[in-house]
């Protein structure tokens, strides 16, 4: 999915799929060994916030073994991977793509993700990570779960009336 959107909106393919690829190897580790690998974490500084999140441990881990088992020294691949799940505010176009492609991947299945996916190939990138933030923050509140602010503040952030907007 990463590879489509990327070619869609005319993206480093590349990168992009590096990022993909990576994205979810740490994923399967258990909480308490993504939770004793975030101690060693260097790729990013790890947040009171971020503790707070577990089901976001594995983007930051990820990058990091990236970084250092793989050599991957790319800034905009590795902030993608660590950002995949949340977004951010002034998340460059890899990430932007990984964020996307995360949410609408082909193994999706929740209500209303084939118009998602459907519809992120007609829009320009800033409105399909807008829509993936928007839903995002949806599908958390319905599931009673908090989001992570870096999700909040994208969405504000590609908001027309209120950040960069397209």
């Amino acid at each position: 999915m990463s590879v489509v959107l990327a070619r869609r909106w005319g993206i480093d393919e590349e990168k992009c799929l590096v990022a993909a690829l990576l994205h979810d190897i740490a994923k399967p580790f258990p909480k308490d060994q993504q939770a004793e690998m975030l101690r060693d974490c260097t790729v990013k500084p790890v947040t009171d916030e971020d503790r707070r999140h577990p089901s976001l441990w594995h983007g930051m881990l990820a990058a990091q073994e990236g970084a250092t088992r793989w050599g991957i020294g790319d800034p905009d691949v590795l902030d993608a991977v660590i950002h995949h799940s949340t977004g951010r505010r002034g998340l460059g176009e890899i990430g932007m793509v990984l964020y996307i492609a995360d949410f609408t991947e082909p193994s999706r299945h929740w209500a209303g993700v084939e118009q998602v996916r459907a519809g992120v190939l007609s829009k320009t990138i800033g409105d399909a990570a807008r829509e993936v933030a928007q839903r995002k923050l949806e599908r958390l509140q319905e599931k009673g779960r908090e989001a992570h602010p870096h999700t909040s503040e994208m969405a504000e952030w590609l908001n027309p009336d209120h950040g960069k907007g397209e």
